[in-house]
């Protein structure tokens, strides 16, 4: 059953002075480090579908909810090919959508982003294509639902990456690609809301195969909490994970996970998440061949260290693709590696820190022969608990023999209690933001198995070897009641906590609010920072339990309460003339 909450009540207005914002189901039991049990996820794949039945050679998977119902549809890049369109229909099932643009695009996408690049609220699809000189192909979704090809392309390479990101945070996407060959390391696009036009800052993306040769795949996230959004890359060139620090919108080279820190053969895909729940982001890393390997971030000093957590980095093995998800809705990420050419896929739990590897689970999401390239996660049926569809390969490295894609259903876990673990998932849509809110942070804190547990999640869309996770942050709970804090930290600035309750179980769609920003000496004349498409009405109060509408002004514009100066202390605050209150 699909549970989406868009209650205007879970907003926090902002009040100023101070600018704040108040087919076979497959189980596995694994014994953890703290001699608990973990009643781990079960999964059951799906057959006999439109989006399992197609024989290709996948490489890259996205979700988005195309016809706004709810239920997150499946983009899939192929090779030499164009892109299949399959609706969620709910229940795992799924049609393939012959009809769309989408369908007719010729493409060879190595990796499929999604984001509303022109902030008009609808969602446009640029495709890195691996096939140089082939270039990218960037889809501008109309205001009319439509789908067109946009005349101007973007320099041509064999790419084999990408993430959207506002790398400037002025509230409009950038686009940046890696390279295995054919061009740079990296390119860098910057966004005008028009226009995509190539920004040349540092050797990174200037040199060509001097800085990451062979380049693999890219992590982007705001790794020292300082409110830019960072870089890591994977390279087969080089010895470690290349990571970049970004300081004001511009990026500069930090220290890499070098060689001695470093774990196995070429570095492949890379996912970033607060694996240990300690409010920094972390790293880990399939290698190909090679253990996997997992960094902690050593806490904002832009170092990582090599992690000796049991479970974790004690196979030898050929993976590719990789990311995290909490599939067991434990409040602590797992994640998942996949393995190629006779490699077994590998799940490994996380409870609390220490890991633990998935068993009994042949012929499974994670049995049998493994010949997954790319995978992506998403609640594809309303749930609360994460489901997996995987890209195949052919069965060995030189083959050419077309492999259906894969999906498996979670159908969820228990906790020690014995009922299902609790979910929560927020949708955000930007403001003064992007309107995709990619680089948007949700942190929330909860009692979960007899301990507060604080979880952090970034929207994003670069993840593992090719393929992001669905953009709708998903949160386990465990066996928590209630949630006892929630705020979102906006790539703005806008730092919004949330109403409580926030209730559990359910999908909350929350549009940033606006913020009032003091913008000289004069009392009550302020800078209204917010959508410049909305009106916001302005309220004001003394006591805060009257408050008064005092005037109206649209994001971006300046507005001065004409009667500030007959009152003392006056606190105000802005919220959207369209949502209604209650």
């Amino acid at each position: 059953m699909k549970r989406i909450n868009r209650s205007p009540s879970t907003i926090m207005k902002l009040i100023t002075g101070n600018p704040i914002a108040l087919a076979c189901t497959v189980c596995a039991i694994a014994t953890l480090g703290d001699n608990r049990q973990l009643y781990a996820a079960q999964f059951t794949r799906i057959t006999n579908n439109a989006a399992t039945t197609f024989l290709s050679a996948s490489y890259s998977l996205n979700w988005a909810d195309l016809n706004r119902d709810g239920l997150p549809d499946l983009i899939v890049g192929n090779c030499h090919t164009t892109l299949n369109v399959y609706r969620n229909l709910g229940g795992g099932a799924f049609e393939q959508d012959t009809s769309s643009h989408l369908a007719t695009v010729p493409n060879d996408s190595s990796s499929i982003l999604l984001g509303d690049l022109f902030n008009s609220g609808k969602l446009d699809i640029y495709s890195v294509n691996l096939q140089h000189p082939l270039a990218d192909t960037l889809i501008r979704c109309n205001l009319d639902e439509t789908y067109e090809t946009l005349p101007y392309l973007v320099e041509s390479a064999s790419g084999v990456g990408g993430a959207f990101l506002d790398y400037n945070r002025d509230g409009k996407l950038d686009v940046i690609t890696i390279n295995e060959s054919g061009g740079p390391s990296a390119l860098l696009y910057r966004n005008d809301g028009t226009n995509l036009t190539r920004i040349i800052t540092t050797g990174l993306f200037t040199n060509r195969f001097a800085v990451i040769p062979e380049a693999q795949s890219i992590a982007v996230a705001d790794y020292n909490n300082d409110g830019w959004p960072d870089l890591a890359i994977t390279g087969k060139g080089i010895p470690g994970v290349q990571y970049y620090t970004n300081s004001n919108g511009r990026f500069a080279a930090a220290p890499q996970v070098s060689q001695s820190t470093s774990t196995g053969g070429v570095k492949m895909g890379i996912a970033a998440m607060d694996y240990d729940n300690d409010g920094f982001i972390d790293l880990a890393v399939a290698h190909y061949p090679g253990p996997t390997g997992l960094y902690r971030n050593l806490q904002g000093t832009n170092r990582f260290q090599q992690a000796t957590l049991p479970g974790i980095g004690i196979e030898s093995v050929s993976h590719t693709a990789i990311a995290w998800a909490d599939v067991d809705n434990n409040g602590w990420p797992d994640l998942f590696v996949s393995g190629v050419w006779g490699t077994r896929n590998r799940l490994y739990y996380n409870n609390r820190g220490v890991f633990t590897i998935a068993t009994n689970e042949s012929n499974t999401v994670i049995g049998g022969k493994g010949n997954t390239m790319s995978f992506s996660l998403a609640d594809i049926n309303g749930d609360g608990f994460l489901d997996l569809y995987s890209a195949t390969s052919s069965p060995n490295p030189y083959g050419a023999e077309l492999q259906p894609n894969e999906l498996y259903l979670n159908n969820g876990s228990t906790n020690r209690h014995g009922t299902t673990n609790g979910w929560v998932m927020f949708s955000l849509k930007g403001g003064a933001s992007n309107r995709s809110a990619i680089g948007a942070r949700v942190v929330i804190s909860a009692h979960i198995n007899g301990e507060v547990v604080t979880q952090h999640r970034e929207v994003n869309q670069s993840a593992g070897w090719t393929s992001p996770n669905d953009m709708r942050l998903h949160f386990g709970l465990g066996d928590a009641s209630t949630i006892q804090f929630a705020e979102i930290r906006w790539p703005s600035g806008v730092r919004q906590v949330l109403s409580l309750p926030v209730e559990m179980r359910q999908v909350h769609e929350i549009a940033e609010p606006a913020m009032l920003v003091q913008s000289d000496a004069m009392a009550g004349r302020f800078v209204l920072v917010g959508d410049p498409t909305k009106i916001y009405t302005v309220e004001a109060t003394e006591d805060f339990a009257i408050w008064s509408a005092i005037g109206s002004a649209s994001g971006g514009s300046i507005f001065a309460d004409s009667n500030a100066a007959n009152h003392g202390v006056r606190y105000y605050r802005a919220s959207d003339a369209t949502v209604a209150k209650r």
